[in-house]
């Protein structure tokens, strides 16, 4: 299970979580709410938000930044269920594990990088102008720069009022643009590149745990 996956040795101090769920399954909600709250106690709110597939990620951000408090938090960090669609795929589950290994396991580094002056941290980070075939890719509607597969740790103490204020456009990809409106690349820190398409090739652990 993806959830379980995402969720062990979480070292951030509070989780709020956004459950997404199809309209014909909504019977599930109490049984979902009461394994995340006995399995993760760390978990301190849950959402509920309607599947729909044309917008993303889309609700349950929105969700979450009207009804939580950010004024309570120096440091956000944001992931989802990437490769839900594709339980299967050893590359995306490779993807998923380098994104998560420097978003838990290495949160550390990035409240040290935050302390040198940066605002955001994460993994392939990707400029629009690296290649002119980039400008057709959807995310770059949004902004110039993206980090691929959208695991992300941002510094609210530099971009919160940013956060709650900048419009979330409706479309797909546009959760995956929202953090090159929040500042200027130079604040983009970048812990690791792979150089590869993590849809079609594996990349094992090995490649960046040393």
């Amino acid at each position: 299970m993806i959830t379980k996956e995402l969720l062990q040795e979480v070292p951030q101090d509070e989780i709020v979580i956004n459950v997404s769920f199809d309209l014909r399954k909504l019977y599930l909600i109490p049984f979902a709410y009461i394994y995340l709250k006995i399995n993760y106690p760390k978990i301190v709110k849950i959402f509920i938000t309607q599947n729909n597939s044309n917008y993303g990620e889309i609700l349950g951000l929105e969700k979450f930044r009207s009804r939580i408090d950010l004024s309570r938090y120096n440091v956000l960090t944001y992931i989802h269920s990437k490769g839900v669609t594709k339980p299967n795929s050893k590359p995306v589950s490779d993807w998923r594990a380098l994104m998560r290994y420097f978003i838990m396991h290495k949160y550390d580094d990035a409240i040290k990088v935050f302390a040198r002056g940066y605002e955001l941290y994460g993994v392939n980070l990707f400029r629009e102008d690296e290649n002119p075939a980039n400008k057709n890719m959807y995310a770059f509607r949004h902004s110039k720069y993206i980090y691929r597969g959208n695991f992300i740790i941002l510094n609210l103490d530099k971009l919160r009022s940013k956060l709650c204020t900048v419009t979330i456009d409706r479309d797909y990809y546009s959760v995956e643009g929202l953090w090159g409106k929040l500042t200027t690349i130079d604040k983009a820190y970048n812990a690791h590149s792979s150089s590869i398409s993590h849809y079609n090739y594996e990349y094992p652990s090995e490649k960046y745990i040393l």
